[in-house]
């Protein structure tokens, strides 16, 4: 009966600090995604990717992630967004949210939603801002990831 309590208890608190992950859940498995992208950066050399949990609210939110980038250098950016289950428009801009006067560099608003792999190719800049609008929506809404790889030449 000890035994059986202990078990169960332990089950209980791996369950609460683990959580179960539902099978209609998208799996945001780096590893796989990250060998995905690595596929279309040829002939970029990898230099560094971010896995970036995407939630939905009932409002739209935003998500910026700095990249900093060294001049004279080509960029490819792939953003690969299989996992998500909403489309989210990804921007990238010269400044921060915060800053005047920034300026769009490219945009995923006129990809088709099918597509689950995004390519921007850029120089000409110390940083950049990569902004995730993420659309308002029910709370039925599964979050899921998006990979972001960069590659240089």
């Amino acid at each position: 009966m000890h035994k059986t309590l202990i078990g169960l208890i332990s089950f209980i608190l791996f369950t609460l600090c683990c959580g179960f992950q539902t099978s209609d859940e998208p799996v945001c498995d780096s590893k796989s995604l990250k060998e995905k992208a690595r596929k279309t950066m040829d002939p970029y050399k990898y230099d560094s990717a971010k896995m970036t949990k995407i939630a939905y609210k009932v409002k739209e939110s935003l998500k910026e992630v700095e990249v900093p980038l060294f001049l004279g250098e080509k960029y490819r950016f792939v953003f690969n967004t299989e996992t998500i289950t909403k489309p989210v428009i990804i921007n990238v801009y010269n400044k921060d949210k915060e800053a005047r006067n920034r300026k769009l560099l490219w945009t995923s608003k006129d990809d088709p939603a099918t597509l689950k792999e995004h390519i921007f190719e850029h120089t000409h800049s110390m940083k950049v801002f990569v902004d995730y609008s993420i659309p308002p929506t029910d709370s039925t809404a599964v979050p899921g990831c998006i990979l972001f790889m960069l590659g240089y030449k």
